[in-house]
């Protein structure tokens, strides 16, 4: 067994978590930026101020979801994020959703907000916010150049 393996294995069995540096952002900056031509939408909502729920759809959503989940796993492996990112981002359990919160915090990302209240079935009031987010890949790119620039 070659010792690339012997580590991995140790590595999940120890839960020991890579290190990301500013080149690794960059890296997946480029990464980004080849699906900037592609179609990427997101949706969310959220009801009563809970969690945010997130429907994410086009020709490149394969390739995106791809990436963001790398992104999201990437931010809870990168020193001093914690500094720049808001802990309710890094809460997030799901990494793709995680990427897409911090985008969310970005204004240049996020579109629209619609405010709905609707009854219940007690007869009480049910909230609903929900909004799109917009060019995708390349904001996720910009993103990534972000957070290279400030861990560095």
């Amino acid at each position: 067994m070659s010792r690339i393996r012997i580590f991995d294995r140790l590595r999940k069995r120890r839960s020991i978590k890579k290190a990301y540096d500013a080149s690794a952002w960059l890296a997946l900056e480029n990464d980004f930026r080849t699906i900037v031509n592609t179609t990427v939408a997101v949706q969310w909502g959220t009801e009563n101020g809970g969690s945010k729920t997130w429907i994410v759809w086009g020709d490149g959503r394969r390739r995106f979801e791809v990436l963001a989940e790398r992104a999201g796993n990437m931010l809870l492996g990168t020193p001093r994020v914690r500094d720049f990112i808001t802990q309710d981002v890094l809460a997030e359990t799901n990494a793709v959703w995680r990427w897409l919160c911090l985008l969310a915090t970005d204004e240049t990302t996020e579109e629209m907000k619609i405010t709905k209240p609707e009854p219940d079935d007690e007869g009480g009031k049910v909230s609903t916010v929900g909004g799109t987010l917009k060019e995708l890949p390349a904001n996720s790119a910009n993103m990534c150049a972000e957070i290279a620039a400030k861990i560095s």
